[in-house]
């Protein structure tokens, strides 16, 4: 991941506890940026395992919430 990928990450995150209830942290957020990257270059009928590593705890008071 570059810096200018970062921002992409933390809305990854805040996709996931928006979208699919799961309230992870910046680590997940990263990890699912990555995998649906990956998902679009191996293209469609390929599976993609991805592991959360954090939860958003202690992210609350971070920018990962703020919206």
């Amino acid at each position: 991941i570059t810096g200018d990928e970062i921002p992409a990450t933390l809305e990854a995150g805040r996709d996931l506890a928006k979208k699919e209830g799961l309230f992870v942290g910046m680590s997940s957020g990263a990890a699912m940026y990555v995998a649906m990257k990956k998902a679009r270059e191996l293209g469609a009928g390929k599976r993609i395992v991805v592991i959360f590593p954090d939860n958003g705890y202690k992210y609350l008071s971070t920018c990962l919430f703020d919206e």
